[in-house]
């Protein structure tokens, strides 16, 4: 769920390299949030978890959350770049107003 009032947490957790199963601190992720279209509503970088293992995490601001529509689902698209490999993971959430 995409919270159209506040900030939104974006976190990608247990990242391990797929030959040694160790797991990956050092690794360049950024993020971006795209409507279903496929066009780009915003960008953000994604910050290594110090002492954890392979956890990242990074924001979409309020002021982007905001803007969203209720109802509409939207795609989080996260790449991670780490020695000469590139992987993609994709989630797709709905922007909503939290109860309560």
């Amino acid at each position: 769920m995409l919270s159209l009032n506040s900030d939104n947490t974006v976190q990608l957790t247990d990242l391990k390299d797929n030959l040694t199963g160790q797991a990956v601190n050092d690794a360049t992720v950024s993020g971006s949030l795209l409507d279903l279209g496929g066009h780009l509503l915003a960008s953000f970088t994604m910050s290594y978890v110090g002492g954890s293992s392979g956890e990242y995490i990074g924001f979409i601001p309020v002021a982007i959350a905001s803007t969203l529509s209720d109802g509409e689902a939207y795609l989080i698209r996260v790449v991670v770049e780490s020695s000469g490999a590139t992987q993609t993971f994709s989630q797709t959430d709905m922007a909503t107003y939290p109860e309560g």
